[in-house]
């Protein structure tokens, strides 16, 4: 069966194995964001091994982007977590083991979805202007989303969780996409630990780099200080066969020094309360 997964104007259809019950768990966890409609990458995944004959599962890495080899056209991501070979620029054949379609394998398997996606973006639009992954929070409210970035530990997730009237879209990885009119912002299937997220997307509101504070406070952010930050949090723009972590960086400063330049770019420090939402949504 085929299922195409939208990450915003990215569209990647697996073809799997629907009689393969090892699939369900993936199948459930992107059930929001998987339909019938077509793929700009079709991913022809099969899974190692027979159904209680599985292979032996390597430790699972902490970056498949550095845990990769590449030949050619073939690529082989965490030691035969994943293998296989982008055999046309919208065709990727793959074998998958199994431990990433369960619990934490999961999320290491979306790290092989942000290549797939950056493969797809990077071929489809002039590369100063393809979409972007950021490694931050959205939700969408009426003025748009609302992404907050930050480190690890920053209050992302909880600013995303606060309850309230709007859609949370993520917690964790946002689709940007530059466009004439500015920026838009998706949500994505990443994280499906993250019950409350829901599809959506809109134009660009504001995106806040989030401290901790001893009040909420929205304030402006020179530049110098905002890009390497923004810099930091964008998911590295490689494709599946790119191996050049330096090349990746550039591509993710030109894409820090686009969202600056949009002025949508402020320091929010905040409280792990709800209180913030007046300073970006006023009444």
């Amino acid at each position: 069966m085929s299922q195409t997964l939208h990450f915003g104007p990215v569209a990647l259809a697996w073809r799997f194995d629907a009689d393969d019950r090892r699939w369900d768990p993936f199948r459930a966890a992107y059930a929001p964001w998987l339909d019938a409609a077509p793929g700009d990458l079709v991913v022809e995944a099969t899974l190692a091994g027979a159904v209680g004959h599985e292979p032996p599962a390597p430790p699972l890495p902490s970056s498949l982007y550095r845990a990769r080899r590449v030949s050619g056209r073939e690529f082989d991501l965490g030691d035969g977590l994943v293998r296989g070979t982008l055999a046309r620029a919208d065709l990727c054949r793959c074998e998958i083991h199994p431990v990433l379609l369960r619990g934490v394998g999961l999320r290491v398997l979306e790290q092989f979805f942000y290549l797939l996606f950056y493969e797809t973006a990077l071929a489809a639009a002039e590369e100063a202007r393809a979409p972007f992954l950021l490694h931050g929070s959205a939700l969408l409210a009426p003025r748009g989303v609302h992404v907050f970035c930050g480190p690890s530990e920053s209050g992302k997730s909880t600013a995303a969780g606060h309850p309230c009237a709007h859609t949370v879209l993520t917690d964790e990885c946002v689709v940007l996409a530059p466009d004439a009119g500015g920026v838009r912002a998706a949500g994505s299937p990443v994280n499906p630990f993250c019950a409350a997220r829901r599809p959506g997307s809109g134009p660009l509101a504001g995106l806040y780099l989030i401290e901790k504070g001893p009040a909420h406070d929205l304030q402006p952010i020179g530049r110098a200080e905002a890009v390497p930050r923004i810099t930091a949090e964008i998911m590295l723009p490689l494709g599946l066969l790119e191996t050049g972590l330096a090349r990746g960086m550039a591509r993710a400063l030109d894409r820090a020094l686009l969202l600056y330049a949009g002025g949508a770019v402020r320091r929010l420090r905040l409280l792990p309360d709800a209180g913030f939402w007046p300073l970006l949504e006023p009444a």
